[in-house]
C-alpha cells in the first residue's frame, strides 16, 4: 500500500513537470507569434506609407512594371540628384498625411480595405526593389520625377520590371 501511494505521489509530479513544461511551450509560441504579428504589422504600415506616397505623387497611373523599373533605378541616384530629390519632397511630406485623411473621406470601410490592399501592394514594389531603407521625402521626390522622365526611360522601366516578373513567375498573356 504504502509503495503506491509512492508511486502514485512520484507520477504525479512527474505530471505536473510534464504540464509545466508544455505551458512554458505554449507561452513561448505565443510570444513568437505575437512577435511575428507585430513585425507583419509594421511592415504592413510601411508599406501602406509608401504606397500613399505612390498615390501622393500620382504615379499609380504607371503600371507595376514601369513602378517597378523605376524603383530599380533608385539605386543608381547620384548625390546631386538625392539633394534635388530630398528638397522636393521635404515641402510636400507635410501634406501626405492631409492628402491621405482627404482620400478616405467618404470612403466605406469595404473601399478603405480595398484601397489599403492595393497601396501596401504597391508599396511592396520597393521590397522587391530592395528600396525600403530611403527617406521618405527622397521617396516623393524621385517618384514625382518619374512623370517629367521622357518616355524612352519609361519605356526601359517597363521592360526590366516585366524581365523581373517573368522571371519571378508572373505568368502573361501577351
Amino acid at each position: 500500500m504504502k509503495k503506491t501511494k509512492i508511486l502514485e505521489e512520484k507520477l504525479m509530479k512527474a505530471k505536473n513537470k510534464y504540464l509545466k513544461e508544455i505551458r512554458k511551450e505554449k507561452v513561448k509560441k505565443n510570444k513568437a507569434n505575437l512577435n511575428w504579428k507585430q513585425k507583419r504589422k509594421e511592415r504592413s504600415k510601411k508599406l501602406l506609407k509608401l504606397g500613399i506616397a505612390m498615390e501622393y505623387t500620382d504615379v499609380l497611373v504607371f503600371d507595376e512594371e514601369t513602378l517597378l523599373g523605376h524603383l530599380f533605378n533608385l539605386k543608381k541616384v547620384t548625390y546631386i540628384e538625392i539633394e534635388k530629390y530630398e528638397k522636393y519632397g521635404e515641402k510636400r511630406l507635410t501634406f501626405i498625411e492631409d492628402n491621405d485623411r482627404e482620400a478616405i473621406k467618404g470612403l466605406s470601410y469595404e473601399e478603405k480595405k480595398k484601397r489599403n490592399h492595393l497601396l501596401i501592394m504597391r508599396g511592396a514594389l520597393f521590397e522587391i526593389a530592395e528600396a525600403l531603407n530611403y527617406k521618405l521625402n527622397l521617396v516623393i521626390g524621385f517618384l514625382a520625377e518619374l512623370h517629367l522622365k521622357n518616355e524612352n526611360y519609361k519605356i526601359k522601366c517597363y521592360q526590366e520590371g516585366k524581365i523581373y516578373f517573368m522571371r519571378n513567375g508572373r505568368k502573361y498573356n501577351e
